[in-house]
């Protein structure tokens, strides 16, 4: 197969346009269809591989996986071994354990089965993860397990279906892409069934251009295709966004943009921007550069550095790129001359000792998360950062369990509906009001919406969040308390249906909070609603890691402050309006921490966990402060 620059130079742009999207350049808010650039790329160069040597009779699948398994391992395992190495240091033990579960699927080639199953890519502080750019890995290898068995039998047995074949699988993927994309679920992004299209989109270029010759086509035709296909790269990663619905038919105009610039090359201005040897260098390190870039920008993230978007992208690009180059020039291509020209003892010995490297991190990666984050680093090396885990672990999950916690037939006094925002006021509330355990009922889960009505496009696949809320509302019970609580700040566009001309980022909920609050108004004696929580700022250096001292951490405690003042005083303004209602009390969060002054840790430890959950070390005070709240006021007042 000839060797094209200008494909490199394809590569550089989606490289490039990823990793500003990960920055948070505004302007690439689209920057994520680099990838379904690769993907049409992929599908492209595999296919011509696989049907010129299927053509030659020279085919073989052994061949084929040890390309496969020198291109992509050398740059994966150091990926893996970096990301677990840094998270041994720098992670506490509930990021550590996540870290081991992404870790073990994205050494099994699954990362994106993994995220599928619960993690959405642009969902607030995931994407910032440093492994989760592993999915599209994922997908590609899935894709090379399927493809060449598809294409032989049906080179074997029907070769003039070869094209008839790839139109049809093409046409099927799109249409089950953009069926699950209007969900807008995570397996609608990850799964590779809704991404094969782009792969076959690639794959159908590479048999039109073994069937017809573009040259045929005059140079300036060939050029203006070609700039027509930049232009389908470039205007959705200006106009798509992490909102858009994707990818289904909007992942369709950059990958037909990818197939023109590669089905008619030309002598144009454009090819030879693409064929530049800058372009070409960064194309051909693109690869090790993908995956590198992601752990910096998380590791960046988790630390207290702050940077403006542009900067970050300048930098990491720099890093990442001298590092992808080192990797390129002295581990990827030795090994790749290794493999295809040494002697046989070279390339087995070689080739085994790559695929060796999945198994190893695939058991480490388990070893980690079966052992919740592997705590015991943090007890014989720092045995601090093992108290400061035990102090800022939340405290729901040691006594109680997500999802539909109520008896049969319904037993409890007390009824808590929310996400993880509520789950942290479930102990210190039920103490306060003098609830034991047994009379407690929870109809909850993290990351979503329980409101009466709420149509939300669920993020989660383990519990579905509306399983629990048609159940939640066909409950036919009595409770003394009802307590309703959300993540109000959060979920943006998630949900379908907020209140028509809301005016700020409460006034979205009055519809599906009053017809919540007006449903348990008749099946309890109280309902109480706990308004808008405080995200505090600076809790990143204070978790626990491995370098952590008593020092620093006193010094950072003395660095907590609400993140957005003026949003819990828009939340305070909202809430209030529910506190006249008969038998509704208002608690606003803003009030546990503040009375004369703000209080964000005690003597010891912070009363914050993360940016948004209480600790285990608060629950004593903020027992006390419900106590003070909850009796301060009447049965239809505020409660301040």
């Amino acid at each position: 197969m000839k060797y094209r620059g200008d494909i490199d130079g394809l590569r550089a742009i989606a490289v490039l346009v990823v990793i500003a999207f990960h920055a948070e350049i505004t302007t690439f808010a689209g920057g994520f269809i680099g990838v379904d650039v690769f993907f049409v790329i992929s599908g492209y160069l595999i296919t011509t591989l696989l049907t010129q040597e299927m053509q030659q009779q020279r085919f073989s699948f052994a061949n084929f996986y040890k390309r496969r398994i020198s291109r992509l391992l050398p740059a994966l395992a150091i990926t893996l071994f970096v990301v677990l190495c840094l998270g041994f240091v720098f992670y506490h033990n509930y990021g550590f354990n996540h870290l081991g579960k992404q870790t073990f699927f994205s050494a099994l080639g699954a990362a994106n089965l993994f995220f599928a199953a619960g993690d959405d890519y642009f969902a607030s502080g995931v994407a910032n993860q440093p492994l989760i750019h592993l999915w599209s890995l994922g997908v590609e290898e899935q894709f090379y397990v399927v493809w060449p068995v598809v294409l032989l039998l049906v080179y074997r047995f029907k070769p003039r279906w070869l094209m008839a074949t790839t139109v049809v699988l093409l046409l099927a993927s799109l249409i089950a892409s953009e069926l699950a994309a209007q969900q807008q679920t995570p397996a609608s992004y990850f799964l590779p069934h809704y991404r094969a299209f782009e792969l076959l989109i690639g794959a159908l270029t590479a048999m039109l251009l073994q069937r017809y010759d573009p040259q045929v086509i005059a140079n300036g035709i060939r050029s203006l295709l070609g700039a027509l296909g930049l232009v389908f790269i470039i205007v959705p990663i200006i106009t798509l966004d992490k909102h858009s619905v994707f990818p289904g038919v909007s992942a369709l105009l950059p990958c037909i943009g990818t197939a023109l610039l590669i089905a008619f090359p030309s002598d144009s201005l454009l090819n030879k921007f693409l064929s530049h040897k800058l372009m070409v260098v960064v194309g051909l390190i693109s690869y090790p550069l993908y995956l590198y870039h992601q752990p910096m920008i998380s590791f960046l993230h988790l630390s207290t550095i702050e940077l403006a978007p542009w900067t970050l992208f300048a930098l990491v690009t720099l890093v990442t790129g001298t590092l992808a180059w080192l990797t390129y020039q002295y581990i990827e291509t030795p090994i790749r001359r290794m493999t295809s020209r040494g002697s046989v003892m070279k390339k087995r010995v070689t080739v085994t000792g790559l695929v060796m490297t999945l198994p190893v991190f695939a058991i480490l990666g388990f070893g980690v998360a079966k052992t919740d984050g592997f705590p015991q680093r943090f007890e014989w090396l720092n045995p601090y950062a093992a108290t400061i885990d035990g102090a800022h672990r939340m405290p729901f999950h040691q006594q109680f369990s997500e999802g539909w916690q109520v008896d049969t037939p319904p037993q409890g006094k007390i009824l808590f509906v929310g996400d993880s925002v509520m789950q942290q006021y479930v102990e210190p509330m039920a103490l306060a009001l003098g609830y034991e355990k047994s009379q407690i009922e929870l109809v909850t889960r993290g990351m979503c919406v329980l409101l009466k009505g709420a149509d939300y496009a669920d993020q989660i696949a383990s519990i579905s969040c509306d399983d629990l809320r048609d159940k939640l509302y066909s409950l036919d019970t009595h409770y003394e308390h009802v307590v309703i609580s959300q993540a109000w700040q959060g979920y943006d566009a998630d949900v379908k249906n907020y209140s028509p001309n809301a005016t700020n980022l409460f006034d979205r909920w009055q519809s599906l909070l009053s017809n919540t609050v007006e449903h348990f108004q008749q099946m309890s004696e109280q309902v109480i609603v706990v308004g808008m929580h405080p995200i505090i700022e600076g809790t990143g250096g204070i978790r626990s890691r491995m370098l952590i001292t008593p020092e620093r951490y006193q010094e950072q405690l003395e660095m907590l402050k609400f993140a957005h003042p003026g949003r819990l005083e828009q939340g305070r303004d909202f809430f209030t309006q529910f506190s006249s209602l008969a038998n509704v009390k208002v608690i606003h969060p803003e009030d546990i921490f503040c009375q004369e002054s703000c209080i964000f840790s005690g003597e010891q430890w912070s009363y914050f966990g993360d940016s948004v959950h209480i600790s285990t070390a608060a629950i004593p005070f903020v027992e006390r402060r419900f106590q003070a709240l909850l009796t301060s006021a009447g049965p239809s007042e505020e409660l301040q």
